[in-house]
C-alpha cells in the first residue's frame, strides 16, 4: 500500500482525456439503464395484469423480489470479487444478468416474474463489492 498523500504508480499512469471521458459515460449510461426497470415496473403492471386477466395486487411480490435480490446478492456474493478476482466475477455476473433478463422477457406468469426478477437482482447487486482494509 502507497503512504498517505502519494499517489500510486498504478493511478498515476490512468489514460487521461477521451478513454476516461468514455469510461465516465458508460458508468453513467449503466446507472440509468439499470434504474429504469425500477421505475417502469410498477407503471408497467396496471397493463399486464389487465393483458394476463389477473389483479394488479398479484404482482406485489414480483416488484419485492427485485429489492429482496438486491439485498441476497450482497450478502451472498458480494465477496466473489475478493475470492476469486474481479474480471471472472463481474463476467459471470454478466452473463448471468443477461440470461435472468432474457427470460423474464419471456415470462408468462406472475411467478415467472417474481423468479427472473429475483435473479436478476440477485447478480446485479456487486459481486465485486470493495475489500475492507484489514
Amino acid at each position: 500500500m502507497s503512504e498517505a498523500g502519494q499517489v500510486s504508480p498504478a493511478i498515476a499512469t490512468v489514460a487521461r482525456g477521451t478513454p476516461l471521458a468514455m469510461t465516465y459515460v458508460l458508468c453513467a449510461l449503466v446507472m440509468v439503464i439499470d434504474g429504469y426497470d425500477l421505475a417502469a415496473m410498477p407503471l408497467a403492471v396496471p397493463h399486464v395484469a389487465h393483458a394476463w386477466r389477473i389483479p394488479p395486487q398479484n404482482f406485489g411480490w414480483s416488484l419485492s423480489a427485485v429489492l429482496v435480490g438486491l439485498g441476497l446478492g450482497a450478502i451472498l456474493l458480494g465477496s466473489l470479487g475478493d475470492r476469486y478476482g474481479r474480471r471472472p466475477a463481474v463476467l459471470i455476473a454478466t452473463a448471468a444478468i443477461a440470461l435472468a433478463t432474457a427470460a423474464t422477457a419471456t415470462a408468462g406468469s406472475v411467478t415467472d416474474v417474481r423468479c427472473e426478477s429475483l435473479n436478476t437482482r440477485l447478480f446485479t447487486s456487486r459481486p465485486c463489492r470493495c475489500r475492507r482494509p484489514s
